[in-house]
């Protein structure tokens, strides 16, 4: 009778240590799913905070537009990017103004613009270009230029690959109404305060995209 009694209390002790254990294992589950549980909030609450402000509460800074006619081009476009604006460039030719200076803006001076916007510059190419007439079958008016580029001193920080910005790579893709379709025409290495002069022969209008180490850096018409 004795040996039967204790039988039943080392049952009894053996059914309260799993029970105990499952207790224990059952509160460890639930710790760690809600531990799971607050990360994931944590989470989603980041994301619709970064939502909210991009969505409802970040405003585009507002600014005061620079008068930048008769200034050099590239001295204009530093002015203009460091602002935080989109510059385009068109070109015209004019017997007295030099090559490379502003003529006019498409903002007028002081008048308060969004970060961000496209500002047209119009530039001089100084003295009109010669027209070849008719020199091919099809008699299309060819006109013979050059088209220049001077790289800048200074380079914003999205073209610059090293410390020294030595050996940029500029690339010059050109588009006119029937020779060219935005072919290359132009792939070497410069350095900064370089000029760059590219000859020539197209019909119309062209349109030039200019590449710093295969980055757009100008894009403009002549």
């Amino acid at each position: 009778m004795l040996e039967f009694e204790n039988i039943k209390e080392l049952k009894s002790i053996i059914s309260d240590s799993k029970k105990k254990k499952t207790k224990h294992i059952s509160v460890f589950q639930s710790v760690f799913r809600m531990i799971l549980f607050l990360i994931a909030y944590g989470i989603i609450m980041v994301l619709v905070t970064i939502f909210t402000y991009n969505t409802f509460l970040h405003k585009a800074k507002i600014i005061k537009m620079p008068n930048v006619i008769n200034k050099n081009f590239l001295e204009s476009y530093m002015i203009l990017h460091n602002l935080n604006l989109n510059v385009k460039v068109r070109l015209k030719n004019y017997n007295n103004i030099p090559y490379g200076v502003v003529v006019s803006q498409s903002v007028s001076p002081t008048k308060l613009v969004k970060e961000k916007r496209f500002i047209a510059l119009t530039v001089s190419q100084g003295k009109s270009q010669i027209v070849l007439p008719s020199v091919s079958s099809n008699e299309l008016e060819y006109r013979s230029l050059y088209i220049v580029i001077q790289i800048p001193n200074n380079l914003p920080p999205e073209l610059k690959t090293n410390q020294n910005n030595t050996n940029l790579n500029v690339s010059v893709y050109i588009s006119d109404e029937n020779t060219y379709n935005n072919n290359l025409i132009y792939n070497e290495t410069a350095n900064l305060g370089d000029t760059i002069k590219i000859p020539v022969k197209a019909t119309g209008k062209i349109k030039e995209k200019i590449f710093i180490n295969k980055k757009l850096f100008l894009e403009r018409e002549e």
